[in-house]
């Protein structure tokens, strides 16, 4: 949950980046994606702008929606990630 004013908004974020928040404590710097799904706006929190760019990316193939994107974010390395795009082997 992030909290803006007194506003609670829901974000969800990879496995590795919400390992990272629960060890920091309260305040903490998240790299928002909104993505736009169905009628309601979504958040996805990433904790460097480099993971929310490759979200990104995931998110231009062709099947792959918020949800997958962050099960993979939450699976494999960045860096494998990238490779498995560049080789178009998703």
């Amino acid at each position: 949950m992030i909290d803006c004013n007194g506003v609670g908004y829901q974000c969800q974020a990879p496995l590795g980046t919400a390992e990272r928040l629960q060890q920091r404590g309260d305040h903490v710097r998240l790299f928002v994606l909104v993505v736009q799904q169905e009628e309601l706006p979504r958040l996805l929190g990433f904790a460097t702008p480099e993971e929310r760019d490759l979200c990104r990316l995931l998110l231009k193939i062709g099947g792959i929606g918020p949800s997958l994107a962050l099960a993979l974010l939450s699976a494999d390395s960045p860096e494998r990630l990238l490779h498995a795009i560049e080789a178009q082997d998703l």
